[in-house]
């Protein structure tokens, strides 16, 4: 279910992992952030293996590449999808997980 849960934190914690985001729809400090099953940062839909023509592009890092203030979208991964997208008239994909 995909449905924001507004009160609750988008983190937790994982005795292995150390702090992780949960899957599912969020709102964290006023904006929408949704993560997919697969740990994407998008609400695009995300198969484990790429269509045929598709090429993805992992991004990894901190907080500012998850986007942790701004909205689905307007993260630095999601705005380098769409820049590609335009340039190269390819279906490019690109997820942020920290």
């Amino acid at each position: 279910n995909m449905s924001a849960r507004p009160w609750k934190s988008a983190e937790i914690f994982d005795a292995r992992y150390g702090w992780m985001h949960q899957l599912g729809l969020w709102r964290e400090r006023g904006v929408s952030v949704t993560i997919q099953p697969l740990g994407c940062r998008t609400r695009a839909p995300v198969e484990a293996r790429a269509p045929e023509g598709v090429t993805r592009v992992a991004c990894f890092g901190d907080s500012f590449t998850f986007g942790s203030e701004v909205a689905d979208g307007e993260d630095w991964p999601a705005q380098l999808e769409a820049r590609w997208r335009r340039r190269t008239r390819t279906r490019a994909r690109c997820s942020s997980r920290p």
